[in-house]
C-alpha cells in the first residue's frame, strides 16, 4: 500500500521509520477526522485537531490523506492558529460513500497495517538473532528495544482488527 492509504515520507530512514510507526495510529486518526467532518462540517485542520484532542502535526497529514482519497474537500476558507488562511473541510457527498463503506475500508487498512508490522517484526527478529550469534550485544540490545516496541503495537493492532 502507498500514500494516502498509509502515512507518507520523502526520504531517509528516520522519515520512513516515523511513517511506519504511525501507520496504525493514522488509520484511527483518519477515521476520527472523517467522522468529525461528516458530523460537523466546515472546520479547519487546526479546529479539527482541537476537537479530537490531538496534535496539529498528527491531524494535518490525515486531512491531506482524506482529501487525496477524495473523502473530503475544501469548502471555503478560515484561519489557523497563526492567523494564516486555512481551508475549511466538508465530506464529499458526491462520492456516495456510506459510513459502512468507510468503516470497511478502514478495517481493511488496519489489517494491512498489522501485516506490515508483523513482517517488519519478523525481519528485525532475524537480524536480532544474527547479532546474538555474532556476539554483538550492543546491537542486539538496540534491536531488542525495537522488538519490544513493535510487540506493543502488534498487541494493539490485534485489538483494533477485532
Amino acid at each position: 500500500m502507498k500514500y494516502p492509504d498509509e502515512p507518507g515520507y520523502k526520504e531517509g530512514d528516520t522519515s520512513r521509520e516515523a511513517a511506519e510507526s504511525m501507520s496504525l495510529r493514522a488509520v484511527r486518526l483518519r477515521k476520527r477526522c472523517y467522522d468529525l467532518i461528516r458530523k460537523y462540517p466546515g472546520h479547519t485542520a487546526d479546529e479539527i485537531a482541537d476537537l479530537v484532542g490531538e496534535s496539529l502535526l498528527a491531524i494535518r497529514p490525515r486531512i491531506s490523506e482524506l482529501r487525496r482519497m477524495q473523502y473530503v474537500r475544501n469548502h471555503g476558507r478560515g484561519s489557523n492558529r497563526s492567523g494564516m488562511a486555512a481551508h475549511r473541510w466538508v465530506v464529499c457527498e458526491d462520492v456516495d460513500v456510506t459510513a459502512e463503506a468507510i468503516d470497511e475500508r478502514w478495517a481493511d487498512l488496519r489489517r494491512d497495517s498489522a501485516r506490515q508490522i508483523r513482517r517488519r517484526y519478523v525481519a528485525v527478529l532475524n537480524v536480532f538473532m544474527d547479532r546474538i550469534e555474532c556476539g554483538d550485544k550492543r546491537a542486539a540490545g538496540e534491536l531488542k528495544a525495537e522488538l519490544d516496541e513493535m510487540r506493543l503495537v502488534l498487541d494493539q493492532s490485534y485489538e483494533w482488527v477485532r
